[in-house]
């Protein structure tokens, strides 16, 4: 069960909105070119006004998002008429299709092949027709996180999204030095799914089928970026390694009774010392290592690096210094807007890659870590002009999520559950429509000054931006 509306038909009404919220004495001429960033993503959980449905797939306690975030209108001269300036607020990402099912290979194929692939080809071959003349779209999907990339590219089984390489393959010091080039594509992995029957595929080892695990779901290439939930994971690899170290043990086994000892010691001194909670229970399941977390941590804020040093052996110590250091801005660059100097940041990040497969042969790298530290250069040069990749961050979308579970608990019918999910749509809309937020009000965020951050951070982080 779910509400939707046809991909060219909300693109369009969209493109129209924005030309309407223009000033009245602006120039342009057509065709114009509308480009865009789409994506989805899972919310579960949802505790209230619940309803069993026919289907355990099918339920009101779990919702999918498909929506889409406006990035810039181009005029035939290819002058900027419309950018968005503000690409990751609640209020810019526009729904296409709210599904009440699990977040599923099953519930995302329906859900791509009822609302979006039908209309995505013909889109970007032909654009759409307004009554003023042609408007050329040019989308890019890159809002999810790295569970719906495997299910939309059908690389489940992969180690990266973005690579053949295997998980052997990632810790080869001469490759890391070569380099991984982005060799995955939509297409390659149809074709190859499509040489053998489907059978026959999957009793291929995972290897010798790239990875792959179904066929792909999305019909044009993905960008699996995910500049906001690389600061999340790799801050998680990071802390598994000074659990490792604190604890002794030089073999990567995080589920382990040593290590989960180790967290536990951790991360009871660190909020003692420093007054932030890592690695503990939340009250909604989870843990208290979010995001917000994660960013004050690689920026040292309440001294983290000297509280984590003074729990490991010291020599260790220089070892952790240059990899946080290094970790945190590689970081901030890959989620900044900056313009970025790539070669600088490739060497950078091959260094930090060797540095850490050298000094630490028994620590695994996480398929988050190998993304940001083999290909965010890559990424920054090809995919977004040689700057950083944040108006392609998945946040907006993870932070309709919360919109969604406050309009279905407060701002929506409750005499059904179709009704219910129908208003919730019609809010995301009403959000999100270019001429309303003219009239809101946006309070402009602070400047941070140079001094919040760690001087050898700042440095290292000037060297990289133009």
């Amino acid at each position: 069960m779910g509400v939707g509306i046809s991909y060219i038909s909300i693109i369009k009404q969209t493109i129209s909105r924005l030309l309407e919220s223009l000033p009245t004495d602006s120039e342009f001429e057509f065709p114009l070119t509308f480009s865009a960033t789409d994506g989805l993503d899972g919310s579960g959980s949802h505790q209230v006004y619940n309803q069993i449905q026919e289907s355990p797939d099918i339920g009101s306690k779990n919702f999918i998002l498909f929506a889409f975030k406006p990035l810039a209108i181009h005029d035939s001269a290819n002058k900027l008429i419309w950018e968005n300036e503000r690409p990751n607020p609640q209020f810019q990402i526009r729904p296409v299709t709210l599904l009440a099912a699990k977040e599923n290979s099953e519930n995302v194929r329906h859900l791509m092949d009822t609302y979006i692939n039908p209309y995505v080809a013909d889109m970007e071959e032909n654009g759409i027709l307004l009554s003023q003349g042609l408007v050329r779209i040019k989308l890019l999907r890159t809002m999810f996180d790295g569970k719906m990339a495997g299910i939309l590219s059908g690389a489940g089984g992969a180690h990266c999204q973005l690579c053949t390489a295997t998980f052997k393959q990632l810790h080869d010091v001469e490759l890391i030095r070569d380099g991984f080039p982005i060799n995955r594509s939509i297409t390659s992995a149809k074709e190859l799914f499509q040489s053998v029957n489907e059978v026959e595929f999957l009793s291929l080892s995972s290897n010798d089928r790239l990875g792959l695990t179904h066929q792909p779901i999305s019909d044009i290439d993905i960008i699996c970026s995910s500049p906001l939930h690389s600061y999340l994971c790799i801050f998680r690899w990071f802390m598994t390694l000074v659990y490792h170290l604190q604890s002794g043990a030089r073999k990567w086994s995080p589920s382990s009774l040593g290590i989960k000892n180790s967290m536990k010691f951790v991360s009871g001194l660190l909020m003692e010392k420093t007054g932030m909670k890592i690695d503990q229970p939340s009250s909604d399941g989870g843990t208290t290592s979010t995001g917000n977390v994660a960013r004050n941590c690689f920026l040292d804020k309440n001294q983290f690096l000297y509280w984590v040093c003074s729990l490991i052996p010291t020599e260790y110590h220089e070892n952790i210094k240059v990899i946080h250091t290094n970790l945190s801005v590689c970081l901030r660059i890959y989620n900044s807007d900056r313009e970025i100097n790539t070669e600088r940041l490739d060497n950078l990040c091959k260094d930090t890659y060797e540095y850490i497969v050298i000094r630490f042969p028994w620590a695994n790298i996480s398929p988050t870590l190998h993304k940001l530290l083999a290909h965010s250069s890559e990424l920054i040069r090809t995919c977004n002009n040689s700057h950083g990749l944040k108006v392609f961050s998945e946040e907006a979308v993870e932070v309709s999520n919360k919109l969604v579970r406050r309009y279905r608990e407060h701002l929506a019918r409750k005499m059904s559950f179709s009704l219910n999910t129908r208003d919730i749509f019609i809010r995301l809309m009403c959000n999100s429509d270019p001429v309303l937020n003219m009239y809101r009000k946006f309070t402009k965020a602070s400047k941070k000054t140079h001094s919040s951050e760690p001087p050898d951070q700042e440095i290292l982080f000037s060297q990289l931006t133009c």
